[in-house]
């Protein structure tokens, strides 16, 4: 029964997402920003509990005036698996985990090549469990977004797509995919330009630690 009951919360369907967009019991001051909703869940993905519920409140509220915006979506998202991983009761942990998903998946199908889209998803889905089924969608994102980095360095007069935070992360967490498959070559490559990027970032601090000899 318990694997029933799994297999039946493993979907994703548009009414997870739509009732994302319905205002939120107590809403957020309407001086906080969607800048102000990223911040919180960065603490929260540090372990900010409050901070992570405050993102969701407001992400929650902002789509419910822009149901259709990839980029809050995908925040979204990504703040609802983060409360998943706070292991709750097993109903609520995959309503969060089913609500969570939806919301990446049509924020990926909204703007499929947005960087940050995909490193949300990538980066959200990286963490689920297994019967979740999700790993190779988590290490092809992360892949679509670190080569697509890699592309844009060779252009030294281009700026760079993606927040140099995020990009960092990205490459550090593709590299040890690419190291975990024995492709150890491809991967030093990926964390020598996180470390080139983003040297006082945790993901160039991080690619850092695998270049040293």
């Amino acid at each position: 029964m318990v694997l029933i009951f799994l297999f039946s919360m493993m979907g994703c369907s548009q009414a997870v997402v739509d009732n994302a967009a319905k205002p939120a019991s107590a809403p957020l001051h309407e001086s906080f920003t969607f800048t102000d909703a990223m911040q919180w869940h960065f603490s929260g993905i540090e372990g900010d509990v409050q901070a992570n519920q405050q993102s969701v409140e407001l992400l929650r509220s902002l789509l419910a005036q822009h149901p259709d915006d990839a980029l809050t979506l995908a925040y979204f998202g990504s703040a609802r698996l983060l409360q998943a991983r706070e292991k709750p009761p097993l109903p609520e942990l995959f309503g969060l985990s089913k609500e969570g998903l939806a919301a990446l998946d049509r924020a990926v199908t909204l703007a499929p090549d947005s960087l940050e889209v995909r490193f949300l998803r990538g980066m959200a889905c990286r963490h689920l469990p297994t019967f979740f089924s999700r790993a190779q969608q988590s290490r092809d994102d992360l892949a679509m977004v670190a080569q697509t980095l890699v592309k844009s360095a060779d252009d030294s007069d281009a700026p760079l797509p993606l927040d140099l935070r995020l990009a960092a992360a990205a490459l550090y967490h593709h590299g040890l995919n690419l190291e975990a498959t024995g492709e150890t070559e491809k991967a030093m490559m990926y964390w020598s330009l996180a470390q080139q990027l983003g040297p006082d970032t945790p993901g160039g601090k991080a690619a850092a630690t695998h270049l040293k000899p």
